[in-house]
């Protein structure tokens, strides 16, 4: 991200007007921006030298190719350590990273393996954990329908 590159000039936040809702709207869609996913390391390499000049008070307004330049260098860096995301987790590919998601739940009748014993239920014998406030307890599907609550 910007705020770990060299200077002590601070970027604006977006080129929009954050204040309204398109404004809101546009940057949001500004930061998904799956162009950003296409940049090449020296492209980002650029992109980080022109937004460490204009921190560095070399660049006096912010441009159009500064823009780009920031949006790839927010796009791509961490913000806290200042290296690159790996690419599946970086909010540019959150749509792409998700269709596989949303792939796999909506496949109908889809099997998936069950045999991870960290996933099955515990089994226990009803008599070692049986607890008093639980003697009266029933199922559900055993409650009559007048009561409110099973006893």
């Amino acid at each position: 991200m910007s705020a770990s590159l060299p200077g002590s000039r601070d970027l604006p936040p977006s080129q929009y007007d954050l204040s309204t809702y398109w404004g809101r709207v546009r940057h949001a869609a500004d930061i998904a921006d799956p162009r950003t996913l296409f940049v090449s390391p020296s492209g980002l390499e650029d992109a980080k030298r022109l937004v460490s000049s204009y921190r560095q008070s070399l660049v006096p307004t912010m441009t159009p190719e500064l823009w780009r330049a920031k949006k790839v260098v927010d796009s791509t860096l961490h913000p806290d350590t200042g290296e690159p995301v790996f690419l599946p987790f970086r909010m540019s590919c959150f749509i792409f990273s998700n269709l596989v998601v949303t792939a796999g739940m909506l496949t109908p009748g889809l099997k998936v393996r069950d045999d991870d014993p960290a996933c099955e239920e515990p089994v226990s014998d009803e008599k070692d954990n049986r607890d008093s406030s639980l003697a009266n307890w029933q199922p559900i599907s055993q409650c009559s329908h007048q009561q409110r609550q099973c006893q």
